[in-house]
């Protein structure tokens, strides 16, 4: 990767199949060699019920 390029990433998550329908959050952190660690705010939302 080149420097001071914003490069996309993709997040995947793997929510349980009796996980409730809601809002569920977390804090992702970036870490990379020669800068300071970076931790971003998310939130996942299940809105339905797979099971149904």
């Amino acid at each position: 990767m080149e420097a001071n390029k914003l490069q996309p990433v993709w997040v995947s998550f793997d929510i349980p199949e009796d996980a409730e329908a809601g809002t569920y959050q977390c804090t992702l952190t970036a870490t990379a060699e020669g800068i300071d660690e970076r931790g971003y705010s998310c939130r996942c939302y299940r809105i339905y019920d797979r099971r149904s």
